[in-house]
């Protein structure tokens, strides 16, 4: 698996987990300013401190949903975005880690009454715990790791040598102890992620490749659809997105919308390449293939090849209920059908056929919104409008 494909995983599992980091460190933050107060640092110093930790993990937040919102968005990986982010998270969550030293120096430089010692080793507590929370969540991408973890151990370290008594020496020496091991079980959560994000990936490329042939196999019965298969599938994906549903799901409309006419291999040629209207006999035959794609696609444990089912078997069916080959209406249709549906006629309309002649894009438009509320979903059809755009600018790359 190429290493920019292991980096987008990397930094997507680091920015999801960036929202319950940033909450946990707003508490960690508000209990240390306390302990600071209590032990004689100045408000206006202690204030200055705590809106500079909130501003980096608003910061940090934000990019991180940045992000997850590209990777949303995104049907390829932005390899530049990504090397990017990798860079912006370590420079931010090193910014982080100095502004929590900086919190444990302040306290260093005061001193406490003897019957107040207990807020260094309370600090210290503070500190260790969020070195090691902060290798936890940040164990797959090394550079931030590191860039969080190195300022606050040597900073604690140093801090505790420079009491010279024997008590720090080994709080000093239990810090860079656990912070070793922590680092070492990063290393090897680090491994087994990447490992599962291979395994995952294989899977997955097999999964599309079974998908792939098939739709060649059943491009091979009917030549002249030419590209219909590749922009009706992404077309596909576009509206899923905008239907709000996520990566991984449009994802699986992208690839299982493909195969919504795979029945057709099982329609005879004298029907499937007839050069003009079918007649009452002709129509009956050619409206089985949806269940024969159904019967293809059938008893499969994959959710990929479940879904192609799904939209195989209904992407004919009519919100009205006037639609094939159950006749069945409205929301009983499954959403991912009733998006493959616009989508396919759409594309229909606009593609040359035995039987006609291509439609300008603005007619078939008009087809999809005269027939909004009968053929198809009235709020799918909104949202098509939508990505109406980026559909046409698809086309272009795509035609014919």
């Amino acid at each position: 698996m190429p290493e920019n494909h292991l980096n987008a995983s990397r930094i997507l599992y680091l920015s999801k987990m960036a929202r319950t980091s940033v909450l946990a460190q707003i508490v960690f933050a508000l209990l240390l300013a306390t302990i600071l107060s209590l032990s004689g640092i100045k408000e206006n110093l202690v204030c200055t401190w705590l809106a500079i930790v909130y501003g980096i993990l608003g910061i940090r937040y934000y990019s991180a949903r940045q992000t997850i919102k590209q990777d949303r968005l995104s049907f390829k990986i932005d390899h530049a975005f990504i090397r990017t982010q990798i860079r912006t998270q370590a420079l931010i969550l090193f910014a982080l880690s100095l502004a929590w030293s900086l919190s444990f120096i302040f306290l260093f430089m005061v001193e406490l009454p003897e019957h107040q010692s207990g807020y260094h080793m309370i600090a210290a507590i503070f500190t260790v715990g969020l070195i090691a929370g902060g290798i936890i969540s940040l164990g797959t991408v090394r550079p931030v790791l590191l860039a969080f973890a190195i300022p606050m151990t040597v900073t604690v370290t140093y801090l505790f040598l420079k009491q010279g008594d024997i008590f720090h020496v080994m709080s000093a020496t239990a810090t860079i102890a656990g912070v070793s091991f922590l680092l070492i079980f990063s290393i090897l959560f680090s491994k087994q992620f990447d490992k599962s994000i291979r395994q995952t990936q294989h899977i997955k490329d097999n999964e599309l490749e079974i998908i792939t042939r098939l739709a060649k196999a059943s491009e091979f019965r009917d030549e002249e659809t030419g590209n219909h298969i590749l922009r009706m599938s992404y077309n596909c994906y576009l509206l899923s997105v905008e239907c709000g549903f996520g990566k991984e799901r449009a994802e699986l409309m992208l690839y299982a919308s493909s195969l919504h006419d795979i029945g057709k291999i099982g329609i005879s040629d004298t029907v499937l390449l007839k050069p003009g209207k079918f007649n009452a006999e002709e129509r009956f035959i050619m409206n089985k293939h949806p269940l024969i794609g159904a019967k293809i696609l059938g008893n499969s444990n994959s959710d990929l090849i479940k879904l192609a089912r799904t939209i195989a078997l209904y992407h004919h069916e009519k919100v009205d209920g006037t639609g094939y080959p159950h006749g069945i209406k409205g929301d009983k249709i499954p959403i991912e059908a009733r998006i493959a549906a616009i989508c396919d006629v759409y594309d229909a309309l606009t593609s040359v056929r035995p039987y006609k002649n291509a439609w300008s894009n603005e007619q078939a438009l008009n087809f999809i919104i005269d027939n909004s509320g009968s053929h198809f979903d009235a709020e799918i059809v909104r949202k098509f409008q939508n990505i109406y755009p980026q559909i046409l600018e698809y086309a272009q790359t795509c035609s014919d």
